[in-house]
Order: structure tokens, then sequence, then C-alpha cells
């Protein structure tokens, strides 16, 4: 896998990934919180603890492995949907109090006479001492105003 430069890039590569169904890349840049919280989700949505427990600890199955992904990715272009993905601006917020903890606004551009542009979402990264990872993709209509 190509490695990233920034928390910016990791955005766009994660965001491409669910774009395109790339469900092993979605997986590999989500960070451990990130998983967590995928995985919390899946349980209270039905998913059984032990197959989750299998997704954490990366002993599923194939198949498993590969329904679960679908469905994450399904439920990320969900979250993103309404959106142009191949036309998204990724702008690293200014430095966070942590050097290890970063936040990407996602954005698409509007025309200059309705202000520019329209934030979408955000990501929550952190680095876990080899690259960015993504620990929460925030939609704009989850985000307080």
């Amino acid at each position: 896998m190509m490695t990233d430069e920034n928390p910016a890039d990791t955005t766009r590569m994660f965001v491409d990934a669910v774009a395109w169904g790339d469900h092993q890349t979605v997986w590999d840049l989500l960070g451990t919180d990130g998983r967590e919280t995928v995985l919390k989700v899946a349980v209270n949505h039905g998913m059984d603890e032990a197959a989750a427990d299998r997704l954490r600890e990366g002993t599923a199955s194939a198949a498993e492995r590969g329904t679960f992904l679908v469905d994450l990715v399904y439920g990320l272009r969900n979250d993103l949907t309404g959106n142009d993905l191949d036309a998204l601006q990724y702008e690293l917020e200014p430095e966070s109090p942590e050097p290890t903890h970063a936040r990407v606004v996602l954005s698409v551009q509007m025309p200059a006479a309705l202000g520019g542009e329209l934030p979408v979402g955000a990501a929550e990264l952190s680095h876990d001492g080899e690259r960015w990872r993504v620990e929460r993709l925030i939609p704009r209509r989850s985000q307080s105003a």
C-alpha cells in the first residue's frame, strides 16, 4: 500500500477507497478506535459479539470478513451520500494540541456567489507511529451547527 504524507492525504485515500469499494484499504486505514467504533455499531445492529471478536483479532473467515467490509463501505458511502466524492477538497485544520491527532475538513467548491467552499464533513485521525489512520468520519449532518 502506498504510504501517506499527511492527514489530508490519508483522508483522501480513505474516501477514494470508500468510493471505489476497496474494502481492504478502508479497513487498513482505520485506526484502532475507528475499528472499535465500527465493530460496536455492527454489534448494536445485530452482529454476533463472537463475530466482532474474530474481526477484531483478525481470525474471521474470508467470507465473514468480506460480508462485514461490504456492509462497512456501504454505510460509509451512505454517510457521504449526495456528495461528488471525486470533487471533494481536503483541508487540514490548524495544528492540534496533540501532534498525534488531526482533523481534516471535507468540502465541495461552490460558486463564488454562494460562498466558495461548503464543508460536507470531517475526519478525525491519529498517528500510530507508522502512519495516519482514520478514527472517525463525521458527515456534516452529524456535526453541531
